[in-house]
């Protein structure tokens, strides 16, 4: 029950409100044009970063409140969460840890396809450089189209391609490195976290009276 409903109804409530902020962040930043695609992507991942921590935060009092029920009720916890907690400090990579990372980082989902898409929005026509093409060496007025405007043009579009190509295959490279370094950090963030929040909601639970 905890896998299968009690988890994923807390991720999915979440998981959407990641969504609707990269849908509206998406859309402005689209409607603006220019470089408003690749700023409201980099909002929108760190949108997501305040959202996963609280569902980190949120995750864990719902849990408490499963255990404590359970404990009413003369059961076992549900979930050892402190038993969790020190397995993702001593041993981030075992396998009976996967189905967190799953559950957790979904809600970088939408806002790392938002980023993707800023991203080749400017590259596939970088701001100025597209304009100024436009405006001088494709005139409205048929008769000053002349060869010389019309092979600059046609050279300029066409290597914006070429070099958003290239820096798209470099970005690549070096937000892969960039994302492994974040994650890393903010693994161990929220793993701190999760212990201050589990220690406080045990002390909660024992000032009331109740195991957790």
């Amino acid at each position: 029950m905890l896998m299968v409903w009690a988890l994923p109804l807390v991720n999915a409530v979440f998981d959407w409100v990641s969504l609707g902020f990269t849908r509206l962040l998406l859309k402005n930043g689209l409607a603006r044009g220019g470089w408003w695609p690749l700023l409201t992507g980099v909002i929108d991942v760190l949108v997501a970063v305040v959202v996963l921590f609280l569902l980190v935060i949120a995750t864990l009092a719902y849990v408490q409140v499963l255990n404590i029920a359970a404990a009413a009720g003369g059961f076992t916890p549900v979930l050892d969460v402190p038993q969790v907690v020190a397995l993702l400090r001593e041993d981030p990579g075992a396998p009976s840890l996967w189905w967190i990372y799953v559950t957790v980082f979904t809600t970088f989902i939408p806002s790392l396809v938002n980023l993707t898409l800023g991203a080749l929005s400017v590259l596939r026509g970088v701001p100025g450089v597209h304009a100024f093409l436009v405006t001088n060496y494709l005139p409205a007025d048929f008769a000053k189209f002349t060869g010389w405007r019309r092979n600059v043009a046609a050279l300029g579009l066409s290597f914006q391609w070429m070099i958003g190509a290239a820096l798209a295959l470099a970005l690549g490279f070096l937000a892969i490195g960039v994302l492994f370094g974040i994650f890393e950090a903010l693994g161990f963030g929220l793993i701190t976290v999760a212990e201050h929040v589990n220690d406080g909601l045990a002390a909660l639970s024992g000032s009331l009276g109740v195991a957790g």
